[in-house]
């Protein structure tokens, strides 16, 4: 009995460091940029690093604000992934739904299949093509640009179809049954009992949105219509000293939206997570 319970607190101990080193490698490049926002340029990469700064300083604030109209550039984060992340969440969850309770429809395998081959297709491959369909509407420097093209989000629909098949069957036979259409089904007691997932499915689009590079750095030529990831990687380039201090204020105000969405919604994407784990 003694040797299964060192075993067990040697086992928690194990899992304990496990956790408090994961942690620390986590946490540590994050506290470094904050730290860093509040250093002076020269004294950054001092070696050895100061964990706790002595002198600090707000100089690379107003640096900031001075640089790049940079609460511009939240403003366009902001409205590129609350639109993006409510619109896509609708369709996948309108076509999870199709997927899940239609699923001896003609065609639905078909369909299904071509929507988990569009994740396996590089979107660099299409980029070019899609570009010149955006350029020919006119959509360069705009917010339809950055979000409609990306708002058929194969992913997302792969996973609310997974979500709505633990959804029963009966709840949706039963409102048939008291005169609501399918459409009105959906929106009033699916969606409500879906929170959990649709909220998951919304905090990883969000995350996506904010975090994309690639494709706003494409459509976009104007400072004023840039999003944030794309005005901190014009840092690096326009200057022929890179501004670390400047960059470590950016991205300490721009980790605080995120943070807040993630604070606001762990509940719901936690429960959204292990929603697809228990077998209805």
């Amino acid at each position: 009995m003694n040797n299964f319970k060192t075993k067990r607190n040697f086992y928690t101990i194990g899992i304990y460091a496990i956790l408090i080193i994961g942690g620390i490698l986590s946490i540590g490049p994050l506290y470094w940029v904050f730290k860093s926002s509040f250093t002076s340029i020269d004294k950054i990469f001092t070696y050895p690093p100061d964990l706790i700064p002595m002198n600090l300083t707000f100089e690379a604030y107003p640096k900031l604000f001075l640089e790049v109209p940079f609460w511009r550039n939240m403003f366009n984060s902001l409205i590129v992934g609350l639109i993006y992340t409510f619109v896509t969440v609708l369709l996948s969850s309108l076509v999870g739904f199709g997927f899940a309770k239609f699923k001896r429809a003609p065609g639905s395998s078909i369909l299904f299949f071509i929507v988990l081959a569009s994740m396996m297709v590089p979107f660099q491959t299409f980029a070019l093509s899609l570009f010149v369909h955006i350029a020919q509407l006119n959509w360069v420097n705009t917010y339809q640009g950055l979000i409609v093209p990306l708002i058929a989000n194969g992913f997302s629909a792969f996973l609310m179809t997974q979500f709505m098949k633990n959804f029963p069957d009966e709840i949706v036979d039963a409102s048939r049954i008291d005169g609501c259409s399918y459409f009105i089904a959906f929106f009033k007691v699916v969606l409500p009992i879906m929170r959990p997932a649709i909220g998951a499915v919304a905090i990883l689009q969000f995350v996506h949105s904010w975090n994309d590079f690639f494709w706003p750095l494409i459509v976009l030529t104007r400072e004023d219509m840039y999003t944030l990831p794309v005005i901190l990687g014009s840092f690096a380039v326009q200057q022929a000293v890179v501004p670390y201090d400047i960059i470590a204020a950016a991205i300490t105000l721009a980790t605080i939206p995120m943070v807040i969405v993630i604070l606001l919604g762990q509940k719901q994407f936690i429960s959204g997570l292990t929603m697809g784990a228990v077998k209805s």
